[in-house]
Protein backbone atom coordinates (compact mmCIF):
# COMPACT_ATOMS: atom_id res chain seq x y z
CA UNK A 1 0.00 0.00 0.00
CA UNK A 2 1.73 3.17 -0.92
CA UNK A 3 1.82 6.34 1.27
CA UNK A 4 1.10 9.60 0.43
CA UNK A 5 2.01 12.39 2.59
CA UNK A 6 2.26 16.23 1.72
CA UNK A 7 5.73 18.32 2.91
CA UNK A 8 6.04 21.70 4.44
CA UNK A 9 6.48 23.36 1.01
CA UNK A 10 3.61 21.80 -0.70
CA UNK A 11 5.06 19.37 -2.48
CA UNK A 12 3.26 15.70 -2.22
CA UNK A 13 4.89 12.53 -1.99
CA UNK A 14 3.64 9.03 -2.74
CA UNK A 15 6.22 6.19 -1.83
CA UNK A 16 5.37 3.06 -2.20
CA UNK A 17 7.40 -0.30 -0.73
CA UNK A 18 8.19 -3.08 -2.74
CA UNK A 19 9.97 -6.53 -2.34
CA UNK A 20 10.00 -7.35 -6.36
CA UNK A 21 13.88 -6.36 -6.21
CA UNK A 22 16.58 -4.05 -5.21
CA UNK A 23 15.84 -1.01 -7.40
CA UNK A 24 14.75 2.56 -6.26
CA UNK A 25 12.51 4.22 -8.77
CA UNK A 26 11.57 8.06 -8.59
CA UNK A 27 9.45 9.99 -10.41
CA UNK A 28 8.66 13.57 -10.32
CA UNK A 29 5.18 14.71 -11.54
CA UNK A 30 4.39 18.38 -12.80
CA UNK A 31 0.84 19.24 -13.52
CA UNK A 32 2.20 21.29 -16.70
CA UNK A 33 1.94 19.79 -20.54
CA UNK A 34 1.31 21.25 -23.87
CA UNK A 35 -2.29 21.89 -23.29
CA UNK A 36 -0.78 24.73 -20.79
CA UNK A 37 0.63 26.49 -23.76
CA UNK A 38 -0.24 29.67 -25.10
CA UNK A 39 -0.34 29.68 -29.17
CA UNK A 40 2.99 31.51 -28.78
CA UNK A 41 4.45 29.14 -26.78
CA UNK A 42 3.68 25.68 -28.83
CA UNK A 43 6.51 22.84 -28.23
CA UNK A 44 8.10 24.85 -25.12
CA UNK A 45 6.60 22.80 -22.56
CA UNK A 46 8.93 19.68 -24.33
CA UNK A 47 11.39 21.93 -24.86
CA UNK A 48 11.76 22.52 -20.86
CA UNK A 49 11.74 18.93 -20.22
CA UNK A 50 14.72 18.55 -22.87
CA UNK A 51 16.62 21.20 -20.79
CA UNK A 52 16.34 19.99 -17.76
CA UNK A 53 18.40 17.02 -18.35
CA UNK A 54 21.21 19.37 -20.16
CA UNK A 55 23.10 20.95 -17.13
CA UNK A 56 22.99 22.81 -13.79
CA UNK A 57 25.04 24.51 -11.58
CA UNK A 58 26.77 21.55 -10.15
CA UNK A 59 26.56 19.36 -13.29
CA UNK A 60 27.67 20.29 -16.42
CA UNK A 61 26.12 18.92 -19.89
CA UNK A 62 26.47 15.54 -20.20
CA UNK A 63 26.73 15.28 -16.52
CA UNK A 64 23.20 14.56 -15.01
CA UNK A 65 23.21 11.34 -17.93
CA UNK A 66 26.64 10.46 -16.74
CA UNK A 67 26.05 10.39 -13.10
CA UNK A 68 22.81 8.40 -13.09
CA UNK A 69 24.23 5.55 -15.89
CA UNK A 70 27.76 5.61 -13.43
CA UNK A 71 25.54 4.12 -10.91
CA UNK A 72 24.14 1.30 -13.33
CA UNK A 73 20.98 3.67 -13.84
CA UNK A 74 18.79 5.34 -16.02
CA UNK A 75 16.71 8.99 -16.37
CA UNK A 76 14.25 10.16 -18.59
CA UNK A 77 11.45 11.92 -19.07
CA UNK A 78 8.29 12.58 -20.80
CA UNK A 79 5.35 15.75 -21.51
CA UNK A 80 1.96 14.89 -22.41
CA UNK A 81 -0.88 17.34 -22.73
CA UNK A 82 -1.66 17.92 -19.16
CA UNK A 83 1.48 16.47 -17.13
CA UNK A 84 5.51 16.32 -17.31
CA UNK A 85 6.93 13.79 -15.68
CA UNK A 86 10.59 13.21 -14.89
CA UNK A 87 12.11 9.59 -13.40
CA UNK A 88 14.97 7.89 -12.33
CA UNK A 89 15.57 4.36 -11.75
CA UNK A 90 18.81 2.64 -10.42
CA UNK A 91 20.24 0.45 -7.82
CA UNK A 92 18.49 1.08 -4.45
CA UNK A 93 22.06 1.53 -3.06
CA UNK A 94 22.65 4.20 -4.91
CA UNK A 95 18.73 5.79 -4.07
CA UNK A 96 20.63 9.19 -2.30
CA UNK A 97 22.40 9.94 -5.46
CA UNK A 98 19.71 9.57 -7.74
CA UNK A 99 17.15 11.69 -6.11
CA UNK A 100 19.89 14.36 -6.18
CA UNK A 101 20.93 14.50 -9.63
CA UNK A 102 16.96 14.50 -10.18
CA UNK A 103 16.27 17.17 -7.78
CA UNK A 104 19.06 19.27 -8.52
CA UNK A 105 17.76 18.87 -12.66
CA UNK A 106 14.32 20.47 -11.97
CA UNK A 107 15.17 22.88 -9.17
CA UNK A 108 19.03 23.97 -10.51
CA UNK A 109 18.65 23.58 -14.34
CA UNK A 110 21.28 25.89 -16.19
CA UNK A 111 19.62 26.12 -19.21
CA UNK A 112 22.90 26.57 -21.36
CA UNK A 113 22.29 28.54 -24.88
CA UNK A 114 24.31 25.88 -26.75
CA UNK A 115 22.63 22.84 -25.36
CA UNK A 116 19.06 25.17 -26.21
CA UNK A 117 20.28 25.89 -29.76
CA UNK A 118 20.64 21.93 -30.01
CA UNK A 119 17.62 20.95 -28.31
CA UNK A 120 15.28 23.06 -30.60
CA UNK A 121 16.33 21.03 -33.16
CA UNK A 122 15.64 17.80 -31.29
CA UNK A 123 12.54 18.84 -29.70
CA UNK A 124 10.98 20.68 -33.31
CA UNK A 125 11.76 16.66 -34.96
CA UNK A 126 10.08 14.55 -32.34
CA UNK A 127 7.30 16.76 -32.52
CA UNK A 128 7.05 16.62 -36.32
CA UNK A 129 7.56 12.63 -36.18
CA UNK A 130 4.88 12.32 -32.98
CA UNK A 131 2.14 14.26 -36.03
CA UNK A 132 2.59 10.61 -37.95
CA UNK A 133 2.11 8.70 -35.13
CA UNK A 134 -1.62 6.39 -35.48
CA UNK A 135 -2.64 7.27 -31.96
CA UNK A 136 -1.82 11.17 -32.56
CA UNK A 137 -3.90 10.61 -35.75
CA UNK A 138 -6.88 8.99 -34.17
CA UNK A 139 -6.63 11.39 -31.36
CA UNK A 140 -7.17 14.73 -33.40
CA UNK A 141 -9.62 13.14 -35.15
CA UNK A 142 -11.64 12.45 -32.27
CA UNK A 143 -10.80 15.33 -30.61
CA UNK A 144 -10.91 18.09 -33.20
CA UNK A 145 -12.29 20.98 -30.59
CA UNK A 146 -9.23 20.45 -28.34
CA UNK A 147 -6.59 23.60 -29.84
CA UNK A 148 -3.45 22.03 -28.14
CA UNK A 149 -3.72 19.29 -30.53
CA UNK A 150 -2.77 21.84 -33.56
CA UNK A 151 0.65 21.94 -33.44
CA UNK A 152 1.74 22.00 -37.26
CA UNK A 153 3.79 25.03 -38.01
CA UNK A 154 3.43 26.49 -35.09
CA UNK A 155 6.57 24.70 -33.69
CA UNK A 156 8.20 26.31 -36.14
CA UNK A 157 6.83 30.33 -35.74
CA UNK A 158 7.64 29.56 -32.11
CA UNK A 159 10.84 27.63 -31.31
CA UNK A 160 12.76 28.59 -34.35
CA UNK A 161 11.85 31.86 -34.90
CA UNK A 162 12.56 33.27 -31.15
CA UNK A 163 12.42 32.00 -27.73
CA UNK A 164 11.38 34.99 -25.59
CA UNK A 165 13.96 35.12 -22.70
CA UNK A 166 10.43 34.91 -20.34
CA UNK A 167 9.41 31.67 -21.78
CA UNK A 168 13.21 30.50 -21.13
CA UNK A 169 13.08 31.16 -17.82
CA UNK A 170 10.54 28.91 -17.07
CA UNK A 171 11.68 27.02 -14.21
CA UNK A 172 10.32 24.07 -12.12
CA UNK A 173 11.41 26.05 -8.58
CA UNK A 174 9.53 28.66 -9.28
CA UNK A 175 5.89 26.39 -9.83
CA UNK A 176 3.73 25.85 -6.89
CA UNK A 177 4.65 23.18 -4.86
CA UNK A 178 1.31 21.42 -4.68
CA UNK A 179 1.37 21.11 -8.36
CA UNK A 180 3.86 18.94 -8.02
CA UNK A 181 3.68 15.30 -7.06
CA UNK A 182 7.03 12.96 -6.37
CA UNK A 183 6.45 9.42 -6.53
CA UNK A 184 8.96 7.16 -4.88
CA UNK A 185 9.32 3.30 -5.17
CA UNK A 186 11.88 1.70 -2.85
CA UNK A 187 12.76 -2.03 -1.74
CA UNK A 188 11.39 -3.00 1.55
CA UNK A 189 14.82 -1.86 4.18
CA UNK A 190 16.42 0.73 1.62
CA UNK A 191 17.67 4.18 3.36
CA UNK A 192 17.70 5.86 1.67
CA UNK A 193 19.05 33.26 -17.64
CA UNK A 194 20.12 33.77 -20.11
CA UNK A 195 18.28 35.20 -23.26
CA UNK A 196 18.30 33.26 -26.55
CA UNK A 197 17.43 34.42 -30.14
CA UNK A 198 17.34 31.74 -32.57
Amino acid sequence: MALRFRLSNGLTVVLEESHVAPVAAFQLWVKVGSADENPDEVGLAHLHEHMLFKGTARRGPGAIARSVEAHGGEINAWTSFDQTVYHVVMASRFAREGLDVLADAVRSSAFDAGELTKEIEVVCEEIKRSQDMPSRRASKELFPEVPHMEHGDVIETSLYMGIRPDLVDLSLAEDEPQTDVMDVGLPAGSTTNSSFTC
